[in-house]
């Protein structure tokens, strides 16, 4: 594969991130200064696995706010890596009182490795069970089970192809790696059929009738096909967004791939290319100085933590400086 996209590895308990509504407090611009700044530590600490400090900063941000569920799964997820179990347990409870409520996810996620074999991780899936039976009491069960089985499809070859890149990449098996994206293309374009025909017979369903995540999951699996069927969806994907039934995020990302797919550049900073060297950059985007204006109105997070979450900083100034170099590059990837 020449290039990836992040949203074509990057697996989804941050996709979708993050500036979510804090219920029970509104913060001030140092307030939310200061979140930010906490959770960016935690995030960074988390991607060079140092679990401990990860969660500690995550513990410093909730004394702010603790209301932002995906950072309350990040940090179950630090403090279970870190094998403190019962604080990874106070935030899963956290988190799914603050309507985390993605059991499919949860299943799978290695991060939770740990907690499987005690007493309260089983406890623990039957409380989100019965929560979600009262949540979802309304919802087309049919179409939600065929969309959450797409997503767990979805997942489990991405998370594949991830560990196989970084055990692969550079070894006398690579080949593993070109193996496993084609098996990946092979599910989406599989996953895009599907979706399709649950399109065409019931119209791009919200959160409200299928749950957050199974919804999500007509986001991922566009995001995932190939440009001219992005292209065809996108206009549907803007008025699901007018009506509630997808998140402005989502569409941002959308909106940033059609863009590099057509050989322009991205608004909202949301893509990265992967070079000769195998080395990630931001895709090249339009008037970097004020991304993350255009990133908060879409209800995305800041970039310096988005690119943390691949190891990457952000410095406006060097990317400005950069950004011939990254074209050139980006025009070579689509060629």
């Amino acid at each position: 594969m020449k290039h990836v996209h992040t949203i074509l590895v990057f697996l989804t308990v941050f996709t979708f991130l993050s500036c979510e509504n804090r219920k029970n407090k509104i913060l001030s611009e140092k307030e939310q200064q200061q979140y930010d700044s906490l959770t960016t530590l935690a995030v960074s600490n988390y991607q060079s696995k140092n679990f401990a400090p990860s969660f500690q900063f995550y513990k410093e941000a909730f004394a702010i706010t603790d209301t932002a569920k995906s950072d309350l799964y990040g940090a179950a997820c630090s403090a279970a890596l870190a094998g403190n179990k019962a604080e990874a347990f106070k935030y899963l409870d956290l988190a799914l009182e603050n309507g985390w409520h993605n059991i499919t996810h949860l299943k799978i996620d290695k991060d939770l490795n740990g907690l499987h074999n005690t007493e309260k991780w089983k406890a623990y899936l039957e409380k989100m069970t019965r929560k979600l039976e009262v949540v979802e009491a309304g919802y087309n069960k049919p179409v939600q089970k065929e969309l959450l089985q797409i997503y767990e499809d979805d997942q489990l070859t991405r998370r594949e192809f991830v560990e196989a890149v970084d055990k692969y990449q550079g070894t006398g098996q690579a080949y593993k790696i070109d193996s496993l994206g084609t098996l990946m293309v092979s599910i989406d374009e599989k996953n895009m059929k599907k979706l399709a025909g649950i399109l065409d017979k019931y119209g791009w369903l919200g959160p409200e009738q299928v749950g957050e995540m199974a919804n999500t999951t007509i986001f991922l699996v566009i995001q995932h096909a190939d440009h001219a069927t992005q292209m065809k969806y996108l206009p549907r994907m803007r008025e699901a967004v007018k009506k509630g039934y997808a998140k402005p995020a989502q569409l941002a990302m959308l909106e940033d791939r059609t863009a590099l797919g057509e050989g322009k550049k991205q608004i909202y900073g949301s893509q990265l290319y992967t070079d000769d060297k195998n080395e990630q950059y931001l895709a090249p985007m339009i008037d970097p100085d004020h991304a993350d204006q255009r990133r908060k109105q879409a209800g995305l997070e800041p970039l310096s933590k988005y690119l943390l979450r691949f190891g990457l900083t952000w410095d406006v100034n060097q990317y400005k400086k950069d950004l011939p170099r990254l074209e050139k590059l980006a025009k070579e990837e689509q060629e």
